[in-house]
Formats: structure tokens, sequence, C-alpha cells
């Protein structure tokens, strides 16, 4: 294929990697037609992780886990001899949808991507949030800081822009519940996430992953902690982040643990400065609609759960609950108009509800049957 390869000539793929044996014949395999080298950095394995990657063409550089996925990756790119890297993890799938687009991408004058990550849920659904994977790696700028969820320093001091990839996302199956206790993730990203705090106790972006690692263990204490970290990160907030993804992610975060914590008011409150900022987030005005439904504002909940449901939400840069724009927001539609004697609509909704409802959710079949039961 001709796009293939050109892209092949231009595209490094640069990977770290430790035990991965079981996952990356996958990854090496979607990514295979479109990259020219691939760069692996094993951090410590103890299986055929290695073994299987120069088995399968890629070139394996050796380096100790210095508890920094920032300095992994740095070495990697530092080992590219192409001019765009494309960094992916081996829990992860290349799927490319335009391979001419990937191409005109690679020799236009931009210098990064942001990709589209769907990331797998317990459910078996699929969260979507672009993150920045595909970037020229020769300015000194573009290289990682920060020990965990790090960020390439030209584009988190704003000297580097970046444009939202449109012919190529990828698979991520590494956040279940089950991957994170087996693998011992969340205890790990946790103590990385802490030391990053005080590494840089004025950025944002280190406070909000410190909360998202609070909430991978659910109790009450980790909430609380969760929600000083949450605080903290909004309080750092200035107009270099307006727009980025993560700040969608932690006004979804913060809210939600509020109301985990029977905090309606100041949940709602949050929502309100979140929409805001951030008008066309489904996920944000599912969450304030069902907090209005529960405070009984029935007519404002009916507004946000059609702005679910807009072809606005559904090209969201962001949609992290995919039932916020189908199954989620049509029930809440469905409960809203019920509650205010719109039997009808409320059927409509409901009934639509039901070709997209998860295996074992419900609600709509129980809604549905209140209003046969009328």
């Amino acid at each position: 294929m001709e796009d293939s390869h050109g892209a092949k000539r231009l595209l490094s793929l640069c990977v770290i990697a430790r035990d991965e044996a079981h996952n990356l014949p996958r990854l090496l395999a979607s990514s295979k037609p479109w990259v020219g080298e691939t760069i692996l950095v094993d951090t410590g394995s103890l299986d055929d992780t290695a073994e299987i990657a120069t088995r399968l063409g890629a070139r394996v550089l050796h380096r100790p886990w210095q508890n920094s996925f920032a300095t992994a990756r740095n070495h990697s790119l530092e080992q590219a001899t192409l001019p765009w890297a494309l960094v992916l993890d081996a829990d992860e799938e290349l799927v490319v949808t335009d391979p001419a687009g990937l191409l005109q991408a690679l020799q236009s004058d931009h210098k990064a991507y942001a990709i589209d990550c769907h990331d797998l849920r317990d459910d078996g659904t699929y969260a979507v949030a672009p993150l920045l994977r595909l970037f020229q790696h020769a300015d000194p700028e573009m290289r990682y800081e920060g020990t965990v969820h790090e960020q390439l320093m030209g584009v988190a001091r704003g000297h580097v822009a970046v444009v939202r990839a449109t012919f190529m996302h990828f698979r991520h199956d590494g956040h279940t519940a089950s991957v994170l206790v087996t693998r011992n993730k969340d205890e790990r990203n946790l103590s990385l996430a802490r030391a990053q705090v005080t590494a840089a106790t004025q950025e944002p972006f280190a406070w909000f992953c410190l909360g998202q690692a609070l909430l991978t263990v659910s109790n009450r204490d980790r909430q609380e902690q969760a929600l000083v970290a949450f605080a903290q990160a909004v309080s750092h907030l200035n107009s270099s982040h307006e727009g980025e993804a993560f700040v969608v992610s932690l006004f979804a975060g913060y809210a939600n643990t509020l109301k985990q914590l029977g905090r309606n008011e100041e949940s709602l409150h949050l929502l309100n400065a979140a929409i805001s900022a951030f008008p066309g987030s489904p996920d944000l005005h599912l969450m304030r609609g069902n907090l209005l439904v529960v405070a009984a504002q029935l007519l404002a909940a009916e507004h946000d759960f059609r702005s679910c449901l807009s072809d606005d939400a559904k090209t969201f840069f962001v949609r992290l609950n995919p039932g916020s724009t189908g199954y989620e927001a049509r029930v809440g539609l469905g409960l809203c108009l019920l509650k205010q004697g719109k039997i009808e609509e409320a059927k409509v909704q409901l009934l639509g509800a039901l070709g997209e409802a998860p295996d074992n959710d419900t609600r709509a079949t129980s809604l549905l049957a209140a209003i046969g039961n009328r």
C-alpha cells in the first residue's frame, strides 16, 4: 500500500514495557504496516517480552526502571531515527482508518497530533479521550516530564500546538479492574502520583493525576483525599489550560466524588462552572441532569439530557461515559419526562434506550413496566 510505505519512511514506534509478553504481539501486528522501526525499552521484564519483541522486529533496549515513565519514554525517543514518533503502550492496539490522511499528516507543517484513545471499561464499552501520541521529536522540548501520566514539555508549556488526528485511533484495555489488581498498577500509580505532586505543587495536571490514582481504591478516606487533590488542581488552573482534555476529566471526577459523598449541592455548583467552560460535554450534562432530577428541577434536567443527545455532544472530544450520548441520557430523559407527566414522550425515550441497554441494566425496562402499571 503506497500510503503505508510512505508512512514507514517517516514514523518510529516508541514503546516502553515490562512483562508484557502476552500483549506485545497484538500491538506490534497492528502497527507493523505503518511504522518504519520499533524501539522498545524494556524496564526489567522477567518474562519473554524482550525475546518476543526482537523476534517481531523491534529494536530492544534494556534500561532499569527508575520510578519515572518520563525517563523511560525519553530514552526510547532518543533512539528513534525517523522524524515522527508514535508512542504506544503494550496493552494498546493501533487502528488506522485513513491511510492517506496519516501520510498527509506526516508530511504537513504540524508538529504534534492528539489521537483518540478508546479505553475499555469494565462493562465492555469504551471511553474516548484524545491523547498526544504522535509528534516530531527532534525539538529538545519534545521530551517528557512527570513520573506518571507524563506530558511533553513543549506542549505543556504552550510552545507547540496540537492538532486532533482524524485518521487513526487506538484501543487500550489496561484500565479494567482486573488488570489493575493483577498488575498492582493502582498502588504503583498512586506512589508515582504522590512523588509528582511533591515535585510540581503548582501544576494542576499533577494534582489531577493524584486524585485519579486515589480513586482506584473505593473507600471514603481515599475519596476525601481525592477531593483535596481535585480542589488543588482546580485552584491552579489558568488560561493556558483552556480546552485541555484532562480538565473535563478533572471536573467530572471532582463532581462525581462529591456526589458519592452526598454533597450534591457542591457537586451541582461545580458542574455549573464546568459546563460554562465545556458546554458541549455530554458527561457533564448527564451528571448535572441526574442531580437536577433529585433536586426536582425537572425542566432544567430535561434540557441537560436533551443536550446529551445532540449532535454536538456526540462529537465532543472527550466522552468518558459512552452512555452519556445514548442509553444513560435516554433513561434520564425518560425518567424526567415521566415525573412531569409526559407519558408518551417518556415511552419514546425509554423504548429507544432498550436497544442500547447493557445486558445487566434494567432501568429502562423497569420504568416502562411502571408506565404500563399506571
